[in-house]
């Protein structure tokens, strides 16, 4: 950690998922406050990328928050992929979609996978929200094992993942991604898990860049004093502020990994970092 902070070096976290799917809940859950405005793509454009910035030990900490493919009000799919291969390199990636939805929530992943190199992949939580909710439904009530109902959804997830990525990421990257269940802050207990929160975290840890994993262990286990702390503020500039990063190629697994220490690079400007909510 010491490291990171003598280098400069932020953590950078990608969340995607289609609105409504729990991103800003679990955004919140996970860092202890109010990081994000639950609701808020109900009421701002669905077409930017929110970025949450926060500061723990002299580590800056970059949240992106970013819109789903169908949530996008026309703006092309490459487009929003760009922008986000554009963020530079990540230390952790989650992906959110909701438990009780597996259909057709996958089916722009192959396009993702053009955008994310390989090792991004290995950085990857598949993070299936409203979990407390789907317990409630009348179709899973009714089922006999409430415990087998819901490891019998997660790995009809982990099949359409897997389904909509073999062309493109290895069987054993796929395979490597976790899924994990995130419900309630306060109901953390579920039928297959004691902690969902806790599990989560474990799981981010352990599937985080190395260089970040020290202090995402470190935070983790101090989130009892994070909880209390002010930590988190939305910030935004507009187009004209960027990131700098390395060339940016689109092609299969090309953009991401290798994008960040490569010296001077292009400066993000297709679109700007929405203004948030200052939480103080």
């Amino acid at each position: 950690m010491e490291a990171l902070y003598k280098r400069g070096r932020c953590i950078t976290i990608l969340v995607i998922g289609r609105s409504r799917v729990g991103k800003s809940t679990l955004i919140n859950a996970m860092f202890g406050r109010d990081v994000v405005e639950v609701g808020h793509g109900a009421d701002l454009s669905t077409t930017e990328v929110h970025n949450y910035v926060g500061n723990f030990k002299g580590v800056t900490i970059n949240i992106y928050d970013t819109p789903g493919f169908r949530d996008t009000k026309g703006r092309r799919e490459h487009d929003i992929l760009l922008d986000i291969a554009k963020r530079g390199q990540f230390d952790l990636i989650l992906i959110c979609t909701k438990l009780e939805d597996k259909n057709d929530q996958y089916c722009n992943f192959p396009a993702l996978a053009s955008y994310f190199h390989q090792d991004m992949w290995k950085r990857t939580v598949v993070v299936l929200t409203f979990a407390n909710h789907f317990i409630t439904l009348e179709c899973v009530k009714k089922q006999p094992d409430l415990e087998e109902e819901i490891k019998k959804t997660i790995d009809s997830h982990k099949d359409h993942l897997m389904t909509s990525l073999s062309r493109s990421i290895s069987k054993e990257v796929l395979e490597g991604i976790p899924f994990c269940l995130a419900g309630l802050k306060d109901k953390r207990e579920l039928p297959t898990v004691d902690d969902w929160l806790k599990e989560l975290w474990c799981m981010c840890v352990d599937h985080s860049s190395e260089e970040a994993r020290e202090f995402l262990t470190f935070y983790a286990r101090n989130r009892g004093y994070i909880e209390t702390a002010t930590f988190f503020s939305a910030v935004g500039a507009g187009a004209g502020i960027g990131a700098a990063v390395g060339s940016i190629v689109p092609g299969a697994g090309t953009v991401v990994g290798a994008a960040v220490g490569a010296g001077a690079g292009a400066v993000v400007s297709s679109f700007g970092i929405i203004v948030g909510r200052i939480f103080k």
